[in-house]
């Protein structure tokens, strides 16, 4: 508000000012260069001046210099004609002034008058029947969640609540509520630098709406009496001092969060911390504010997705020719090796399909499933399994035993109803997707490099399943074969978020579809993948060679993200992308395993131990009835075997004490 007018042709009025005045200047002082210009305007902007209003008489119109130095201070400017002369401009605030002087001090009274009646003890409804009488303005009072406290008019619809919160809620904050609120943001500050005056809880509220939801997060808190809300950044912060029930808190803000959900149109994530002690409520608020960072709204970050995947699947799609060369560094004992991690990796995800998720959404929340491993489900799935086996038995219907299993699985499951179909009947016959749903795609370096690393793992991912389909149906696959495989992925990958999907990969759990009927499909029976990965490695010579240990190490590591899903957690992150999935990791490891042992350095050390060199041991039937009898075994006791390369042991059928 104008305080004052200062009418001057001071070239650096800053010594005459008080601070809020409306500086008019007919720049007579001024000899037109920019430098008078900047200087004027700074002395002006450091004293306090609310704006500068500049005649035209002197240099016809404002210099664009003038211009200029106002808008780097920040300070109005506006040109005051030939015609009106300053003292107008001057009586014109007066009276402005004058008038709202007026209107303060009528406020002022029916303040006093109202709050005369409130410490009269006069009932809300009563209080507000005199603003209505004063004002002659209907007149209800609501929380910041809609809820209705007290009315004298006709109650509020629904939809013209919404109408309220939502002016309530895009309205800046006044200064009266900022003055209010100072306190509370400066106990936020404390909570920031690690200290605290009681024992308590911390609730966190992120919203693209911010400080709009600090009322409501205060009505909601209202029977914590000495809760503190705040603002930190875009985040409502709020401290609840003492032992307070939490989940009452919280169920209730929650209650008022939906009420104005329909007007807020943004998201909002609630993150809230244990009951904690005076010394730690700095590491409770980092845990509420983790908390609600973790439901950070998908939207926006998936924009940088979509990004990051078109841009890797185009780097990876112009590597695939090279990276295809390494097929050749793809033995029979790595193939072997990945095969069998690939088949006994995805045994969960075959027991899963039975017994269903452990937990199920309810709401928001998730909660145990109370069907998780319910003996119908698992007979429905014996029963198909049985129904696949015998199908395959039948040489007309083997090829189509998944499949016919299937649909004679799905028919049980419609007879016992254990199948939903509602569902099916809302989509339409014929669905296309909207492109960029979410937006058009956001370049950011950081997750583009990223996906560069998920890319290049997917893509040592399917070189693995391409190599297994190859091995399961006896087809040669070279180079250009994984080349064409990996290009298709990639191409994929980068039109996929085009229509909002994410990167493409070879299913894996199709390989032992191709190992039981020779069609992808997909269901049961991954057991058939680590089969043909065994069959595989019985073609793995293992004699003189460190083979074994290739294998031992591969599918051990292969098999670590199965027993133990959290092994790696506490590694870097790109470290965890490539070892969580035990298919990347076997691969990886087998891989570099097979260059150490069979390719930079062959051959075995001079004095090998037993485990990485001695040959595979067979034990013969005829060894053990002549030590079951109490016979000895020494080289005289052995002779060629025609039937294969090596001995056999002579029994002569006779006990020792016969001989």
């Amino acid at each position: 508000m104008v305080e004052r007018v200062f009418g001057t042709d001071q070239p650096l009025p800053r010594r005459y000012m008080r601070g809020g005045e409306l500086i008019l200047t007919g720049l007579i002082f001024h000899t037109g260069t920019p430098a008078e210009s900047e200087a004027f305007v700074a002395s002006a902007a450091e004293g306090g001046a609310l704006a500068i209003g500049a005649g035209v008489d002197h240099f016809g119109e404002i210099p664009e210099h003038l211009r200029a130095a106002c808008r780097r201070w920040r300070v109005p400017l506006f040109s005051v004609p030939a015609d009106v002369s300053f003292a107008d401009i001057t009586q014109e605030v007066i009276d402005r002034a004058i008038a709202e002087l007026g209107r303060l001090r009528r406020g002022l009274a029916r303040s006093r008058e109202l709050l005369t009646a409130v410490a009269a003890g006069r009932a809300l409804d009563d209080v507000l029947a005199r603003v209505v009488a004063v004002t002659g303005v209907r007149c209800w009072v609501l929380t910041a969640g809609g809820k209705r406290v007290a009315a004298v008019s006709p109650a509020l619809s629904e939809a013209r609540i919404d109408e309220i919160l939502a002016a309530l809620i895009r309205a800046r904050d006044s200064d009266t509520a900022s003055a209010r609120d100072a306190a509370d943001d400066a106990a936020v500050g404390a909570l920031l630098a690690g200290t605290s005056v009681s024992d308590g809880a911390v609730l966190v509220v992120r919203s693209q709406a911010g400080g709009a939801l600090r009322p409501v997060v205060r009505d909601a808190l209202v029977s914590a009496t000495d809760a503190v809300v705040g603002l930190d950044e875009d985040r409502v912060v709020a401290l609840i001092p003492g032992r307070p029930r939490v989940d009452e808190l919280v169920a209730e803000l929650r209650r008022q969060l939906l009420r104005i959900a329909p007007v807020l149109n943004t998201w909002v994530r609630v993150g809230v911390s244990d009951v904690v002690v005076a010394d730690a409520i700095g590491g409770a608020y980092r845990s509420a504010r983790f908390a609600a960072e973790l439901g950070e709204p998908p939207v926006e970050g998936l924009r940088h997705v979509y990004g990051a995947v078109i841009v890797a699947a185009v780097l990876c799609l112009l590597i695939t020719p090279f990276f295809a060369k390494v097929v050749r560094f793809f033995p029979e004992v790595v193939t072997g090796s990945i095969i069998t991690v690939i088949g006994l990796s995805l045994m969960p995800v075959a027991a899963g399909w039975i017994t269903g998720p452990a937990t199920v959404k309810a709401g928001k929340a998730t909660v145990p499933n109370p069907d998780y491993g319910a003996l119908d489900g698992i007979a429905l799935g014996l029963f198909t399994f049985l129904v696949v086996i015998v199908l395959s038995k039948i040489e007309v219907l083997s090829r189509l035993a998944v499949l016919l299993g299937l649909v004679i699985g799905t028919v049980a499951g419609l007879v016992t109803g254990q199948v939903d179909l509602s569902g099916v009947g809302d989509a339409g016959l014929v669905a296309l997707p909207q492109p960029f749903a979410f937006g058009m795609p956001l370049f950011e370096i950081g997750a583009i490099l990223s996906m560069v690393i998920v890319m290049l793992v997917i893509m040592v991912e399917t070189t693995a399943d391409l190599l297994a389909v190859g091995e399961v149906v006896g087809a040669e696959v070279d180079s250009r074969r994984v080349a064409d495989g990996l290009r298709a992925d990639m191409l994929s990958s980068a039109v996929a978020p085009v229509f909002n999907s994410f990167p493409a990969t070879a299913f894996a759990q199709n390989v032992g579809l191709v190992a039981l009927t020779g069609i992808g499909a997909g269901i049961v029976l991954f057991g058939t993948v680590a089969a043909s990965g065994v069959r595989t490695l019985s073609k793995v010579n293992y004699t003189g060679t460190n083979n074994l240990v290739l294998v031992a190490a591969s599918v051990g590591f292969g098999l670590i993200p199965v027993v133990a899903p959290n092994f790696w957690h506490e590694f870097p992150d790109w470290f965890v992308t490539i070892f969580h999935s035990g298919i990347c990791a076997s691969a990886v490891v087998a891989v570099l395993l097979n260059l150490f042992f069979n390719v930079f350095l062959p051959g075995i050390p001079d004095d090998p131990n037993d485990f990485a060199a001695a040959p595979p041991l067979r034990v013969q039937e005829t060894e053990i009835d002549i030590l079951e009898r109490g016979g000895t075994l020494d080289p005289a006791s052995y002779e060629p075997d025609s039937r294969v390369e090596g001995t056999r042991a002579r029994d002569t059928g006779a006990r020792p004490d016969e001989e």
